[in-house]
């Protein structure tokens, strides 16, 4: 009984300590956020996860590599959303032959990019003129053809800014000066909450079982399940819409070809949230996520 009356009650000096420990873990977050933040200015595309027809990805080197002629792209990017603004693409490569990258960033900007053989040095070829996106887009993709014999090996692409692409970490620091916020109100509020013995076991538990739920959101970025692209692209079609001044959404730009498409056949309500973040270049991916940690 001694024990929980201490557990119980708390005094000022532990209160400020306890307040003191949760601002500094925020700086912490602040500091760590802020360093990652400045990294936004670059994107670089993780080759491992690039679509390959004809090529194979050398996990030891990081490397695409291929000696196939096709028609057909030999490796191809996924889908790619970028705000609107102008961009540089650069492309490190090492190839004995001519080759071709065609980047198609919404229908008002496809264009492609000569590699020209390197003779076994590695070379960095860079278009600062083409990737201009007045509206941005969410479904870019970057693909590179190989229509004659001959070896090429794709070392990276990156597209960079002079803008931040995304303000994903900002969303990062916001979030956690509300928990912060959040933690010391309930500090500070301890003793008038009358927490018990029998109350704290469900308050851990609902925690934990919160925490195991939303793990994959967290740790490995998005969780590609089998409709998460159709949500992402409605998430997108909300915000654009309310870009286009829709109060509510009723056709999402963003569909068929930029035609657009209703957007009243299924319910959007709770999917304005993630929307909104997309206000703020929070990006698609982690627009989605937030919301689903929400709804979880």
């Amino acid at each position: 009984m001694t024990l929980i009356k201490k557990i119980t009650r708390v005094n000022l000096k532990a209160k400020l300590i306890c307040s003191a420990i949760i601002i500094f873990l925020f700086l912490i977050v602040c500091a760590i956020s802020f360093k990652l933040q400045t990294k936004t200015y670059q994107y670089s595309f993780e080759l491992k996860d690039m679509e390959l027809k004809s090529s194979d990805y050398d996990p030891m080197t990081g490397h695409i590599s291929s000696e196939a002629v096709s028609d057909d792209f030999i490796a191809g990017t996924n889908a790619f959303s970028l705000p609107p603004g102008g961009y540089v693409l650069s492309i490190s490569y090492l190839s004995d032959i001519n080759t071709e990258l065609l980047v198609q960033a919404n229908n008002d900007c496809v264009f492609s990019v000569l590699l020209p053989a390197s003779y076994g040095e590695v070379m960095t070829v860079t278009d600062s003129v083409n990737l201009v996106l007045p509206k941005g887009t969410d479904r870019g993709r970057i693909k590179l053809y190989k229509k004659e014999g001959g070896y090429i090996e794709l070392h990276d692409i990156t597209i960079s800014s002079d803008h931040h692409i995304y303000r994903d970490y900002y969303l990062i620091i916001a979030f956690a000066g509300l928990i912060a916020m959040a933690l010391i109100i309930i500090t500070f509020l301890y003793d008038s909450l009358k927490l018990t013995s029998i109350t704290w076991p469900y308050i851990v538990a609902f925690l934990v079982v919160m925490l195991i739920v939303n793990i994959p959101y967290i740790t490995s970025g998005t969780y590609f399940e089998i409709d998460t692209q159709g949500h992402m692209k409605r998430i997108e079609g909300l915000y654009q819409g309310l870009v286009d001044g829709q109060i509510p959404v009723l056709i999402g730009p963003n569909y068929a070809n930029e035609y657009g498409e209703l957007m009243v056949l299924q319910p959007n309500l709770f999917l304005y949230i993630p929307a909104i973040l997309r206000y703020f270049n929070v990006s698609i991916p982690t627009a989605y996520n937030v919301y689903m940690i929400l709804v979880n």
